[in-house]
């Protein structure tokens, strides 16, 4: 079975189609479910973020099982006014090795605006642990996670990739401050969520001798974070109230809705005279994009954070293809094992086959059964050493062959051949 990969990334498409076709924790489940309603698709794993959402799965027939995927990114629009044309034209298909090195790639942070980010390998660990969870997942897709993981784990090891500024929450943090000459120093700073996105701007904002606010749906949550950087909890019922107070609003949630509307910031903005910065970094937007043109704000949004990751992308071109030379390691390594396995039924039942019409013969045969214990040892060996050089060359037909378009074929024709199982 080939793998496949269809994925739409914020490369492509707007904010607003990514929001469309995003596939939060909750709704997980039923969305492999979905998928795997088809009859040519065996096995799915979906990686939604902020940045992507992608469908990784082992397909019976490519097209079919391509045309599947496709069916199932435009089921997310189906109430959305967006042209179903306009997904099917971004979305990207990735194919065998294509879409091996792809997986690769992203795990190993290469693929994502902010070069060498940590975030996505912890991403692609836990879309593969829902995936295992929901029943996504078996031998296939399992194998290939594994792979991409550790290469992700390697890349970040064996290179300086992870170094520096590798992070949306770091770039959320540094285009605020450069709106406050540069340091955000003795300012008040509120955050918006306190998952793991709000954790790590809360991490970012520890050290800059502010004071923190956070605000979450979650009390137990929010607490848990203040505790640790030493910050206030507001109820969200009194974002409104809290926003008065801010210089800096930073938001890091999974939403439904828009929480900051133009409204409700006029009313914030008419009672202060002091300007605010927004960052909206939830996924899908918290912040109405409509607020861009207000006086005395200034709104940053996924955009902006990625066209701020890609300036720093000239100078860490050298490490990517450090990265990328790890990774055609890995992957060579990877497409060794997944042949083994899965050449590894065929191979066994020919050999078997093989070796029981040896082991018959022998016994059949009344010079062979005059011969003392010794003598029949010798002439076993001779005539395995004979079997396995025979075997030799169809066997490592067949481990080639494996996961290939040839595959089935082959073993088709060699299970006619020779009566296999």
């Amino acid at each position: 079975m080939p793998v496949v990969v269809v994925s739409l990334n914020e490369r492509d498409v707007s904010i607003e189609m990514l929001e469309r076709v995003s596939v939060t924790q909750s709704q997980m489940p039923d969305a492999i479910a979905e998928i795997l309603k088809s009859p040519y698709v065996q096995e799915a794993v979906i990686l939604s973020t902020c940045l992507r959402t992608e469908v990784y799965a082992f397909v019976t027939r490519f097209h079919d099982g391509v045309t599947s995927l496709e069916d199932f990114f435009c089921s997310r629009l189906s109430e959305a006014n967006i042209k179903v044309d306009e997904l099917c034209e971004s979305l990207k298909v990735y194919f065998e090795e294509a879409a091996v090195r792809h997986l690769f790639a992203v795990a190993a942070g290469i693929d994502s605006p902010v070069v060498g980010e940590g975030e996505i390998l912890r991403q692609v660990k836990h879309a593969w642990d829902l995936s295992q969870k929901a029943g996504g997942t078996g031998q296939n897709l399992s194998l290939l996670f594994r792979y991409a993981v550790a290469t992700g784990k390697k890349a970040r090891s064996m290179t300086a990739i992870a170094q520096g500024t590798t992070s949306l929450a770091h770039i959320a943090v540094e285009l605020a401050s450069k709106e406050h000459g540069g340091s955000l120093k003795n300012r008040e700073a509120l955050i918006v969520g306190a998952g793991e996105m709000g954790s790590k701007i809360a991490s970012v904002l520890a050290d800059k001798s502010i004071s923190l606010t956070i605000v979450n749906r979650g009390r137990a949550r929010a607490n848990a974070l203040a505790q640790v950087y030493n910050a206030k909890v507001v109820e969200i019922s009194n974002l409104h109230d809290a926003m008065q107070k801010a210089d800096v609003v930073l938001t890091a949630l999974t939403n439904d809705e828009i929480l900051i509307t133009r409204d409700m910031l006029e009313k914030i903005i008419s009672k202060r005279s002091k300007p605010i910065v927004l960052v909206d970094a939830a996924i899908p937007r918290a912040i109405d994009p409509g607020i861009k043109n207000m006086e005395r704000v200034k709104l940053f949004n996924m955009d902006d954070l990625r066209l701020h990751a890609e300036k720093g992308m000239d100078s860490r071109r050298s490490l990517i293809i450090e990265v990328q030379e790890i990774m055609a390691v890995e992957m060579e390594r990877y497409f060794e094992d997944a042949r083994g396995r899965q050449a590894a039924p065929l191979v066994k039942s020919l050999r078997s086959k093989a070796y029981d019409i040896f082991d018959r013969e022998l016994e059949k045969n009344q010079v062979f059964s005059s011969m003392d214990t010794a003598q029949q040892e010798e002439i076993r060996k001779a005539f395995s050493s004979g079997l396995d050089k025979f075997l030799h060359e169809p066997t490592i037909k067949i481990k080639q062959a494996a996961g290939t378009s040839e595959s089935e074929i082959l073993a088709q024709s060699l299970r006619g051949l020779f009566g296999l199982q």
